[in-house]
């Protein structure tokens, strides 16, 4: 109908976007790992893995079709997963050329619409699943994330992602089945970072699967699939995604958690999620958070692991192997006691005067040699314990075993014995002549003890037999040992605990046992070398992927094993206890990866005290490292912040650490370590002093009262340049440290600072990374010279304002000069009014900023404007505007369309609101022309929404977290006011 026309019309509009076409790839029919096949569901195809694999992946191109490069290293990548990948030619030979100019975008999709790439690809999955293909997932790309989403609607896919879609549209997320994830751009204008936020929406109405809307910051639409290969950071960013859409698939395809390289378990608020890092799409290369708008605490990032494992621990083969033994045992040492309870009761208590010589011979021959048997059966078992301990080879261990050897031959000789004698009476029958009513029953009273003993004594050479057999012949404590990783000792040892309990207690404690809890129970005793034994245990284990997280699970949930690793961080000799200590650290690092168990660890009396006896200025160990590693950690929680705080000598400690001299930042075969150790230290510290709230403020303080906190940083950020991750995580420090206004004159006053953050602002960036490391110096003198006249005046006296003039048409710098130019204007004092009146220049240029820029450069740039307005007069400012190219009517039209636009308080930037209301009042005062084009725009009306919607977030110059410091002097309402009152003057 004319509806699905107009539709039509507009998705070619779009398709004909510079986005859509952009870096078209050079298509290779040879390119790829794979092999093309000629018919999959009627259309040929490029397939990669093996075709034996249960599980497939279906790639659809792009409008460039199944032979771009790209495209085929994606599809060898997923394949390396286990998955069967097949990338369809749905576009049958003829992908879209720019080189065409007959035939354009808008042209071509006539003959490729996405509805019919759908129809197309049905035949395939179901030519994959005639093939035995059990769960298939589907990723489409731009054109191709139309065709999977329409997909996702027919229940023949497991799980979808959609990379950069094009022609989707709120509605489509209707009747969606299976769990999807949507890979949207910063900077797309196809398929907008809000229409996915209204697509999220929808899904969460709608969707019967889960969902996850991502968007990636500083990119644009195609990004995944036609980035330039010689392109490191293009590079970089597309294997993000890649990284994401792996872990979706094998998440919901495979149904197993989330592990490819990023320990991505489900998440434990659920899987309905929309995960847009609104935080980061800023100035290029811009901070995460910035100090100047309120934002949440981030969450904890840790996710939950899913309950169970699909792994079998390799010590089941030992359990099994020690229930089986046990039994055999159990049913051996069952038939001797009842055979030695027949003999002296039965045969020695009511037959002893009626045996002849040799039966009463042979009977009691083959008590004496049941009970060596039993004798030497449990002190066997003690001495085996005793050879699988740790002492080193020699004399007392092999003493041990000579022993345990000893023992065993003896229990052999006492049931090759008993077998003999059984058998030679069983046969021979000469019992004697049956004389008398006292020697009737004495024949079946003999064959039965004979029997049993035979019994018995076969039995346990049947158990001794499947003993060699396993332990000698098929080596499987040798086995089970290089499939753990772990030593022999630890795994005989181990063996020899499962069998004891099978023997001594039930046969089924044996099968409870596993490597963890063996490992726990040393852990908590008296002797070193059972503690040594039980902390390498738990460390292989927790450390080997494959069994860590079951592994750290079970510690987590034992309160007395995590005691006793804590306890362990404070031993100090040297030998045996440094080693134990050492894995004990390890260990509780691995833990503290995991929320929950952070919260465990915490909680433990005495657990920081512990952890800050492992840092050690000068120390090259690796304790420092672990220890910092920990604190990190504990100090994404603000009690443990302020717990960490609180113990004695920790932050002058931490901070020690982050001394770095000019030799060490300068010289390149520097250990790796000791920086590694200064940046652990700087992490630690930058998550203290950016808690929000009481205990953050509490911890600035205290952190910028120690001495050396600042100069420290200050060395890093004069000869750092080679360490650009120190110098941010250093400018980040002191950026916290600064929303207190006495840090602030601290940190100013320490000679050299600001200097040096205007160095790096000022420094040429040409990667993301130097474009970041600057503006967050900028960020950082925005914060010094907020409020602060003294570090205002050291910046005017550097002689940098020409530089701060220059940068306001920088695209990285300009949001942090305008901060830091309005903060020179608005606290350099008057005696600076000389100097400052030169930034007046800038006005034109700040006016062209104002009428095309958005949000925060939006924001700042109206606030440089208003503090320079103060050193004009109206026939200056009107130059100004003329100079700029600007009528003064344009310039009021721009104030009420940003009113009209922000009719509540934004989040992204709160004072926005402010600083037009206070131009407007500043026009309106110098020339009264300017209310009447106020009045035309009906400023009034917007004027009484704002009195109406005014919020303590619109109150406040920066913000820690949620929470606003220092208030502006002024309050909204009582701008208002005054511009409602210039208003009404004028009637």
């Amino acid at each position: 109908g004319t509806d699905h026309r107009k539709e039509r019309r507009e998705e070619a509009v779009k398709m004909a976007s510079p986005q859509c076409c952009a870096n078209p790839p050079t298509l290779n029919p040879a390119c790829g790992d794979g092999i093309v096949v000629d018919d999959l569901g009627g259309v040929r195809a490029y397939t990669a893995g093996s075709p034996n694999s249960k599980l497939a992946v279906l790639l659809v191109s792009d409008v460039y079709g199944f032979e771009a490069p790209n495209l085929r290293k994606i599809a060898d990548k997923i394949a390396t997963c286990g998955f069967f990948v097949v990338v369809p030619d749905l576009l049958y030979d003829d992908p879209y050329s720019a080189d065409n100019p007959e035939r354009p975008i808008s042209i071509w999709i006539r003959s490729h619409s996405p509805d019919k790439g759908c129809q197309d690809a049905k035949p395939v999955i179901a030519a994959l699943k005639n093939k035995g293909i059990s769960a298939i997932g589907a990723v489409g790309f731009c054109w191709g994330g139309k065709v999977v989403l329409e997909l996702t609607k027919s229940g023949e896919i497991e799980a979808a992602v959609l990379c950069h879609p094009s022609f989707i549209k709120v509605d489509d997320m209707k009747g969606v089945k299976c769990p999807i994830s949507i890979l949207g751009a910063e900077n797309d204008h196809i398929s907008s970072p809000e229409l996915l936020k209204q697509c999220e929406q929808a899904l969460s109405l709608t969707s019967e699967g889960s969902h996850i809307i991502k968007i990636f910051p500083g990119v644009a639409h195609g990004w995944t699939v036609r980035y330039k290969t010689d392109d490191a950071a293009a590079v970089k960013r597309a294997e993000e995604a890649h990284e994401h859409m792996l872990n979706w698939i094998t998440q919901h395809v495979k149904k197993e958690p989330e592990t490819m390289s990023l320990n991505g378990e489900q998440s434990e608020e659920g899987d309905r999620r929309f995960m847009l890092d609104i935080a980061r799409l800023q100035v290029r290369g811009g901070s995460e958070h910035s100090v100047f708008a309120p934002h949440t605490d981030p969450s904890d990032p840790t996710p939950i692991a899913r309950n169970g494992s699909s792994i079998e621990a390799p010590e089941k083969k030992l359990t099994l192997f020690a229930f089986r033994l046990g039994i055999l045992e159990k049913l051996a040492s069952g038939l001797g006691t009842l055979a030695f309870v027949w003999a002296t009761v039965v045969l020695l208590g009511g037959f002893a005067s009626a045996l002849v010589t040799k039966d009463f011979v042979i009977v009691t021959v083959l008590l004496v040699t049941e009970s060596t048997r039993i004798f030497g059966r449990s002190h066997e078992l003690e001495w085996q314990h005793q050879a699988a301990w740790t002492t080193p080879e020699g004399a007392g261990r092999s003493s041990f075993r000579n022993l345990s050897r000893g023992l065993s031959w003896l229990q052999l000789s006492s049931a090759l014995a008993c077998v003999v004698f059984s058998l030679i009476r069983l046969i021979e029958q000469d019992y004697g002549e049956v004389v008398g009513r006292d020697r009737r029953n004495l024949s079946p009273a003999l064959n039965l003890f004979y029997g049993l003993a035979l019994a018995e004594a076969l039995i346990f050479l049947l158990e001794k037999a499947y003993w060699s057999w396993r332990i000698s012949f098929c080596k499987l404590l040798e086995k089970v040992s290089r499939e753990c990783d772990l030593g022999e000792v630890s795994i005989r040892r181990f063996f020899y605990d499962t069998y004891s309990k099978c023997i001594e207690g039930s046969v089924f404690d044996g099968l409870k046992m596993n490597l963890v809890t063996f490992a726990k129970e040393l852990l908590v005793s008296e002797l070193r070398d059972e503690q040594l034994i039980g902390v390498r245990v738990l460390h292989k284990l927790a450390t080997i992927d494959r069994f860590s997280l079951d592994t750290l699970r079970k510690i987590g949930s034992s309160t007395r094993t995590i005691e006793r690793l804590v306890e362990m961080l404070n031993w100090k000799n040297m030998g045996e206890e440094e080693e134990i200590r050492m894995r004990a650290a390890e260990i509780v690092s691995k833990l503290a990866e995991k929320r929950r168990n952070v919260l465990r660890v915490a909680a433990i009396p005495g657990a920081v005290e512990a952890l800050s006896s492992l840092l050690v200025v000068d120390d090259t160990s690796d304790f420092n490292l672990l220890g910092l590693s920990i604190l990190e950690k504990l100090a994404s929680d603000h009690e443990d912040c302020w717990k960490i705080g609180n113990t004695r000598d920790l932050l002058p400690k931490i901070i020690d650490l982050t001394s770095a001299s000019e030799t060490l930042l300068r010289n390149d075969h520097a250990a790796d370590s000791q920086i590694r150790t200064v940046m652990s230290s700087l992490q630690v510290l930058k998550k203290l002093v950016s808690t929000t709230g009481y205990i953050g403020q509490i911890l600035r303080q205290e952190v910028s009262e120690i001495v050396f906190t600042v100069s420290n940083i200050r060395e890093i950020l004069q000869h750092g340049e080679s360490h650009m991750v120190l110098q941010k995580l250093g400018i980040e420090i002191l950026k916290s440290l600064a929303m207190d206004e006495s840090a602030r004159e601290q940190i100013g006053s320490t000679g050299g600072v600001i200097k040096l953050l205007l160095s790096i602002f000022f420094e040429p960036g040409f990667t993301e990374a130097e474009n970041s490391l600057r503006d967050e110096a900028g960020e950082a003198l925005a914060l010094l010279t907020l409020e602060s006249r003294k570090n205002c005046d050291r910046i005017l006296k550097a002689k940098e304002v020409n530089r701060l003039m220059e940068a306001l048409t920088d695209a990285v710098l300009q949001i942090n000069a305008s901060r830091i130019l309005r903060n020179l204007c608005a606290y350099g004092g008057a005696e600076c009014s000389r100097r400052l009146s030169r930034i007046t220049a800038a006005m034109p240029t700040v006016l062209k900023v104002i009428m095309e820029a958005k949000e925060r450069l939006l924001e700042a740039s109206i606030g440089l404007t208003t503090e320079i307005c103060k050193f004009l007069d109206p026939d200056e400012f009107a130059e100004f505007l003329k100079k700029a190219g600007i009528e003064e009517a344009d310039l009021v039209v721009k104030l009420v369309q940003v009113l009209k636009e922000y009719r509540y308080p934004e989040l992204r930037v709160p004072g926005v609101r402010r600083v037009v209301i206070e131009q407007a009042i500043w026009m309106m005062r110098s020339n009264r022309d300017s209310i009447q084009l106020f009045e035309q725009l009906e400023m009034e009306r917007l004027l009484e929404a704002v009195a109406e919607t005014t919020s303590e977030l619109e109150c406040f110059h920066i913000f820690s977290g949620g929470v606003g410091l220092s208030r502006h002097s002024k309050t909204l309402s009582s701008l208002v006011e005054t511009a409602l009152h210039l208003l009404a003057a004028e009637d």
